[in-house]
């Protein structure tokens, strides 16, 4: 019996190691994927490869960089293209600092109920798979859409590999929703814009791309081909230009398949009609990754004014791109500099609705980390972005202001007034009070105190009161803004506001110099000694030493035996500190004549 169970053991054990070392195939195989690199010195022979469905990931100085499966691999070297470099890609761990699909829902759902006076979250449309393709509105009035108010509007994840672009999207939420009514900027942004955010236009392939633990490199949608290949590409399924030009690919298994039609897929019809319902968007920045720049229409054409192109757009698309890319230190440039692309997001943004569509092409540079940068980078490299998320949100009124034409492009004036107390005690309260005008209008008018927001006023005469709850040294200012996010900063005052310090007495030990006994104040906060103003009933000859600065000595005082006194404590100021007025009674003893007088002391607080 013992031996039929130990040879059941033994064939139980082989059955698991045999389960366990089963081929991919039998549980679920992970696809076979190369890192390549391409010989393409210029926008041209990128552009040859683009037709030829290669997604061009990352662009040197001797080529290209694209990710293939086997298959992709077989069918480089059956057109003659032979690859300067072939290497088979690990898979990184799961990173649990990106979100998935639910938790990005969660994430959502979470700031609109923390901020429902600001944040709406909708739904735009639904995926192939019918996932729902969320939609923010961020604005003072979220339920309401007003024609009348300019829009900007946010994408990302259209690729779905390119998950740091999710994070992009929920960190530009945050940052409106965390700094309204506390930074007085994003504030005036909230109160004279529409901001709009599609964190995730492609949930179905961003899903499947992490489904089973590790990353796929999946770039498309999940749309069922005819040909039994999965996928379309979003990015060249736009109607504008659509299948034009050599930027994009017939071949259903190609990764830069553009679809049997314009705007075939449900994904790309939700953003068309989110688009086209609020014609209010004038600026828009779509995020991908990877390579650090900033693209900007046309990405069908290597010319940088076709027929098309108005020469006063194409010369605002150049300073904003500027203007941002000085921000963020990614590189602007035509889109079609890189390759050409056709049926993309920014061509239609422009080329059909006349929006000043971007592509940023975020961290990093290079392969390495690729599409798939470690968690840690999220924060550094979202918050990247906000001063250009800012300033293309501040721009939104009337692009064309960046070169001069139109738009509200002077900002206000603003002097500040106050009268602080002397001095002035922490917790005392101060109304701070500002004259502000614009050549449009005043929208906001804020204070701060070393760059941090105090206050903030909506309409004349612009006040608010102030009650320091720490000692220190501030820079006050005034802000105002107005509705083209244009800010004046009125001169600067200084004040100090003191903190309440308290002061005890007690012996310090002998003086060894002459045997008068010194006494120690001590202090709770620091105190200048020369402002000290104290003296003895009945009247003692002494002098101060400073100890430190929290502390200071009596010494030199002779008091004389069976003596009662008392030390009166008037004032005293230190850098941010004034003391409480304070006494102190204590009496002398007889000493023998060789034992100093400090041994003799009793103080009586």
């Amino acid at each position: 019996m013992l031996a039929r169970n130990i040879w059941r053991t033994i064939c139980l054990l082989i059955l698991f190691a045999a389960i366990v070392a089963l081929p991919a195939s039998a549980q679920e195989e992970r696809p076979g994927l190369y890192r390549v690199t391409l010989p393409a010195t210029d926008r041209e022979a990128r552009t040859r490869l683009a037709e030829q469905g290669i997604a061009v990931e990352a662009v040197g100085p001797s080529g290209v960089v694209a990710t293939v499966d086997e298959a992709g691999l077989a069918a480089l070297r059956a057109k003659g293209l032979s690859p300067l470099a072939v290497e088979p890609l690990d898979f990184p761990p799961e990173d649990e600092a990106y979100h998935n699909y639910e938790e990005m829902m969660a994430a959502l759902s979470q700031m609109a109920a923390q901020r429902p006076d600001i944040v709406v979250l909708t739904t735009a449309g639904y995926s192939v798979e019918g996932r729902a393709i969320p939609a923010v509105k961020i604005s003072d009035q979220p339920e309401i859409d007003d024609p009348t108010e300019p829009a900007v509007l946010f994408m990302a994840l259209t690729h779905a590999r390119e998950h740091l672009t999710v994070e992009m999207a929920l960190a530009i939420v945050r940052l409106f929703v965390e700094g309204y009514g506390t930074d007085p900027a994003l504030t005036n942004l909230v109160e004279q814009r529409e901001i709009y955010v599609l964190p995730n236009v492609n949930p179905d392939g961003g899903e499947y791309d992490i489904a089973d633990g590790f990353y796929r490199y999946w770039r498309k949608n999940r749309r069922p081909n005819p040909d039994g290949t999965y996928g379309v590409d979003l990015n060249r399924n736009y109607g504008y230009r659509w299948g034009c030009c050599g930027g994009s690919s017939p071949v259903p298994g190609s990764e830069t398949y553009r679809g049997p039609a314009p705007f075939s897929e449900p994904e790309t019809q939700a953003v068309r009609d989110f688009v086209l319902a609020r014609p209010n968007i004038t600026a828009a920045i779509s995020f991908h990754t990877y390579g650090e720049l900033i693209l900007y229409p046309y990405g069908y054409t290597y010319d940088d004014l076709p027929e098309d192109m108005d020469a006063d757009d194409q010369r605002t698309f150049v300073a904003l791109a500027n203007l941002m890319a000085a921000t963020n230190g990614y590189r602007p440039q035509q889109a079609s500099d890189l390759y050409i692309t056709s049926g993309d997001t920014v061509d239609w943004l422009y080329g059909q609705l006349g929006i000043f569509g971007f592509t940023f092409e975020m961290y990093p540079t290079s392969f390495s980390p690729g599409f798939y940068p470690p968690g840690e980078v999220i924060p550094r490299e979202t918050a990247r972005n906000f001063p250009a998320v800012i300033a293309l949100t501040a721009a939104a009124d009337n692009p064309r202001k960046i070169i001069g034409l139109g738009g509200d492009a002077t900002p206000p004036v603003v002097m500040l007034y106050f009268t602080a107390p002397d001095p002035w005690l922490v917790s005392t309260p101060v109304t701070l009070a500002a004259a502000a005008e614009d050549d449009v209008g005043v929208t906001l008018v804020a204070w701060q105190a070393n760059g941090a927001a105090i206050g903030m006023d909506r309409t004349p005469p612009f006040t608010t009161t102030w009650a320091p709850d720490e000692p220190g040294l501030y820079r006050i200012e005034a802000l105002a803004f107005d509705g083209g996010g244009n800010v004046a900063t009125s001169e600067a005052f200084t004040a100090t506001v003191y903190g309440p310090a308290d002061a005890a007495l007690d012996v310090a030990g002998q003086d060894a110099v002459d045997l008068f006994a010194p006494l120690r104040l001590s202090f709770s906060r620091p105190v200048t000694v020369t402002t000290l103003a104290l003296h003895f009933e009945p009247p003692v000859d002494f002098q101060l030493q400073a100890w430190g600065e929290t502390e200071a000595l009596i010494v030199h005082a002779p008091f004389r035996p069976r003596t009662h006194y008392r030390l009166v404590l008037e004032s005293g100021l230190g850098p941010q500190s004034i003391l409480r007025p304070a006494q102190w009674d204590f009496s002398t003893r007889p000493s023998r004549v060789y034992v100093p007088l400090i041994s003799a002391f009793e103080i009586e607080s």
